[in-house]
Formats: C-alpha cells, structure tokens, sequence
C-alpha cells in the first residue's frame, strides 16, 4: 500500500478493491495501524503492524524507509483510510477518490480513443471536484460528477475493449463497474432529490 520513513512521512502507492477478499490480521501489538473511518470519523476497521526498518541480510541492516501493505476491509460506509503511528495521523484520504484516481492512473493510452495524456488529466480534474465536494458532505453535488461527469467521460473516451499489459491495469468495464458501485455507496439521506437520476 505505501512506505514510511523514521521521520514518519508517509508515501501512499496504489489501492486496489476486490470483492471478496481475504482481510490481513496484522499485529495486535504494533504501534502503527491502517484504519478505515465512517463520514463522522468514527472507526470501522483497523489493522495494527509493527514499525520495522530491518533489512535481513546477513548479517541484518536497518534503512530509513520501509513498505508496508496489507488487504483491509471496505464496509459499506467507509469513507476515509488513514495511517497512524502511536495514535498520530500520518496521512489520511478519502477512499473513494483514491480508487478513482489509481484506477484511472492503470489506464494505458492505448485505451483512450485520443489524445490520452490530455483524457486522463481531465479525469484527474474531476476526481479533484469529487474530493472537495465530498470534503464538504455535499453529496449531491458529488453523485452528479461521479455518475454524470466522471462516469459519462470513462463511456466515451474509452475504448471498448482495450488490451491491458498486467493484472495491475484495469479495463473499461472494471472502472465503470467501480464507479458504479462508489456511486452506491454515496450516503443517500442528504440528496434524495437525487436518487432518481440514478441507474
């Protein structure tokens, strides 16, 4: 999922959702953890691991950076992922735009039907949007460019069918499958106003 150094700066690599997954235990006594919240911060899962900056060579050196990665949940009303180290914040974001974006991010160019450097920045720009308007609990606004915006733009610009060249790329209909299901999981109390527009 990332690495973190001995300043306690955290790098964030790509996250992936799979349906069905197996959940990592962790470490019940390490001092970091992976924790995933609700819209009000409150704590739904959390897996605890243990800062290590070994290397096993022989004989054993230390560095300053290490990775760390695990299979986490994603209940239905996660909304933020966040890693902490002896219960400080190190770094925290939203988990649905950080589908989105490293989804979109896989996407090759040959898997846009032009000018693909320029398609992807525009999704980019819109999963920015999606991101502040979520910051902001405006989940009207925000179901409106996740299912009108960014979900309309992945129809059309993308071709149908495109080659992937590893696992790690996702393809038209597994993006368009994300979206819809991050569209689901958008709290619906606020925006009912909203709900018929969906399909």
């Amino acid at each position: 999922m990332g690495t973190y150094d001995v300043l306690g700066r955290v790098t964030l690599g790509p996250m992936y959702h799979v349906a069905n997954g197996t959940i990592d235990a962790g470490d019940a006594t390490g001092n970091m953890a992976i924790q995933v919240l609700d819209g009000n911060g409150g704590l739904l899962h959390e897996v605890r691991f243990q800062e290590d900056f070994t290397v096993f060579t022989d004989p054993p050196t230390t560095t300053d950076v290490a990775p760390f990665g695990f299979a986490i949940s994603y209940p239905p009303t996660a909304a933020q992922v966040q890693i902490v180290r002896a219960g400080q914040v190190l770094v925290q974001v939203n988990v649905t735009t950080k589908l989105l974006h490293d989804a979109v991010a896989t996407i090759p160019d040959a898997g846009f039907r032009e000018d693909p450097a320029e398609r992807q920045k525009e999704l980019f720009k819109k999963i920015d949007a999606l991101d502040k308007k979520l910051a902001k609990q405006d989940f009207s606004e925000a179901r409106e460019i996740l299912h009108d915006e960014i979900r309309e733009e992945i129809l059309e610009e993308l071709v149908n069918g495109y080659p992937t060249q590893s696992p790690d790329q996702l393809t038209k209909d597994q993006i368009l499958s994300l979206v819809d299901e991050l569209v689901q999981r958008l709290p619906q109390a606020q925006d009912k106003d909203q709900q018929g527009k969906d399909h």
